[in-house]
């Protein structure tokens, strides 16, 4: 390891990097020269390309940076055509079916962390909702075991779904510790990968020089190469191409915070297998501003035409450049005319492991450096290269079927971006708020809608402020992943009567079937798998749970939970009925 590294320093000066070696002298800093070689070694097996092959293509980024090239400069935009679903409808349904029945993996981009959110812990760890306390990663586990045990139902041999993380350096650690606290989440050990991102190294000025750490210069500065890396360690690890050989069709791309993902998502999928599409991502409409990429048709000055993700803050700048002065605006309908990408991705595993073959697994790279002048020379800090997962299009052959499935916003994207006062502030600029507080009551507006679609009664909640973030204070729905393995099956667990106000809480964990139910209060009914649970009649009021918003000396009060100031508001349990089943078998509920 040492010898490799040392040889490989050698082949850096040669390229330019001599600094590295200035002022060496024979016998001098031996151990820290060896911690350098080890660090070398280390970057030039975990960077796909090696690290030589990084700093090449820094020096090319750098040099088109400097010149101010564009990267989508001669490819003029257009309003991509997609595929639309309608919550609940005949055809999402139809094709929630076909996603449900697909031999599929699912993969978590898991690296952040929850400080920007005013959160101490990892963002996997989150809540996202608090009628249930559970984190958005256990959420997401019983939502792939929900869809096997479906998939079991039919087909007793079908084969464990895979559900893979990737970390980051500061999440890696956290996420194992939080799998470990829950207990694998009820997954079989074989059908769970964690597979950690590795840094890479900083770039000192537009020449590519490597930047060490300003107290030790024998260690390299690193940082995070962006969620894109999940491509390449897809294919380094060689798990892509075994799940394709073991029978796999699709993978799907999650973020770490959106606890609507798989409202949609199942459909989606559904929708791929259908049109044979090579990629589809999950879309929602856009409003102009927003900090979301847009997903658009380009074509190039050669003809070639591609579907792909372009970033907001390069998007007003490349609609005034086609020659539309207004930039990034919202048409009549009061969104974007570009749909929103919401980084849920699905794809096809044929042609993305060839792709991911072909290409090495090096993803589209780019390069943001912060000038100190006009020159264009110096950073004001050390940049790295990044990658981004959307990017995938660009690794596709031309002419792969790429295209987008269109929800509603508030059915599939509740995603927690930013803390409290960003929130607020974003909402009064008339942008998505992006708060805890507001994907919480996505949550709840979601699983409501659901009872709705299927013929319940239920209030409306009213409008209100939170800390300054607006949102509905409808009641608070939860219906889990072993309730609804799909929307279809939750439809078809509610077909009686049911009827609740805009002040109660319902949770509805397991095989639940409602015949007739009033509920004004608090409700929660678990059904242990293998349990099967009638509510035949039943008449429930009580004082269920008080939402109560924080005070200002709160929000800054450090013995005020971070999960609460995260929220701006608690919810306090005044009376609560529960009711566990976990005896396998039928269960009858006749309280008339």
């Amino acid at each position: 390891m040492v010898a490799a590294g040392a040889a490989l320093l050698k082949e850096l000066v040669g390229m330019g990097q001599g600094h590295l070696v200035d002022g060496w002298q024979p016998g001098e800093d031996e151990e820290d020269k060896r911690r350098l070689f080890a660090q070398l070694h280390a970057l030039d097996a975990s960077i796909t390309g090696g690290l030589v092959g990084y700093v090449r293509r820094a020096a090319t980024l750098l040099k088109e940076s400097q010149e101010g090239k564009n990267p989508l400069e001669g490819f003029a935009p257009a309003v991509p055509s997609g595929h639309e679903l309608q919550l609940g409808g005949p055809d999402f349904l139809e094709c929630e079916a076909t996603g449900a029945a697909a031999r599929c993996g699912f993969v978590v981009v898991a690296g952040g962390l929850g400080e920007r959110l005013g959160y101490s812990g990892i963002k996997l760890e989150l809540p996202p909702e608090t009628l249930t306390g559970k984190p958005y990663l256990q959420l997401y586990a019983e939502h792939v075991l929900a869809l096997q045990r479906q998939q079991r139902r039919t087909d007793p041999n079908s084969p464990l779904l895979p559900l893979i993380i990737m970390t980051s350096e500061d999440t890696d650690l956290p996420t194992r510790a939080l799998i470990d606290h829950l207990d694998g989440m009820g997954l079989d050990p074989a059908q769970l990968h964690v597979l950690r991102q590795q840094k890479v190294p900083c770039l000192v000025d537009s020449t590519a020089r490597l930047a060490t750490l300003p107290s030790d210069r024998y260690t390299l500065l690193t940082k995070p190469h962006g969620h894109g890396d999940v491509h390449a360690l897809l294919h380094s690890s060689g798990l892509a191409a075994r799940l394709y050989g073991e029978g796999f069709t699709h993978l799907a791309f999650l973020q770490d915070t959106n606890a609507l993902v798989f409202s949609g998502l199942v459909a989606a999928i559904g929708l791929s297998v259908r049109h044979g599409l090579a990629l589809n991502t999950l879309s929602v409409p856009r409003r102009a501003g927003d900090a979301a990429g847009a997903l658009m048709q380009l074509t190039g000055g050669d003809g070639r035409s591609i579907l792909c993700n372009v970033e907001y803050n390069q998007l007003s700048a490349m609609l005034v450049a086609a020659g539309d002065s207004r930039g990034d605006t919202n048409d009549t309908s009061g969104y974007s005319p570009y749909p929103g990408n919401t980084n849920q991705l699905v794809v096809a595993l044929e042609l993305y492991v060839a792709s991911l073959e072909a290409s090495g697994g090096v993803m589209v790279e780019f390069v943001n450096p912060k000038y100190t002048d006009a020159t264009r020379t110096a950073f004001k800090s050390p940049t790295r290269l990044e990658c981004m997962m959307q990017d995938l299009p660009w690794l596709l052959p031309p002419g792969a079927p790429v295209s987008f499935t269109v929800l509603g916003a508030a059915d599939a994207y509740a995603p927690v971006k930013n803390a409290l006062a960003d929130a607020a502030k974003k909402a009064a600029a008339g942008q998505s708020p992006g708060a805890a507080s507001s994907a919480e009551f996505l949550v709840y507006a979601l699983n409501a809608k659901l009872l709705r679609l299927a013929g319940a009664e239920v209030e409306q909640g009213s409008p209100c402020s939170l800390a300054g973030v607006p949102c509905s204070l409808g009641p608070q729905v939860v219906l889990t992943p072993a309730f609804r393995p799909t929307i279809g099956a939750a439809l078809s667990r509610l077909q009686g009567t049911l009827r609740v106000s805009a002040r109660s809480s319902l949770l509805l964990d397991g095989e639940i079937h409602i015949s007739h139910l009033e509920l004004d209060g608090a409700l929660k009914v678990r059904a242990a798998p293998g349990a099967r649970v009638t509510i035949r009649r039943m008449h429930l009021t009580n004082k269920g749970y008080v939402l109560r918003e924080l005070s200002a000396a709160e929000l800054t009060d450090p013995a005020t939970s971070e999960l609460c100031r995260m929220r701006g508001f608690t919810y306090e349990e005044a009376e609560v009925r529960e009711m566990i089943f976990d005896e396998p078998g039928e269960h009858v509920v006749d309280e008339e």
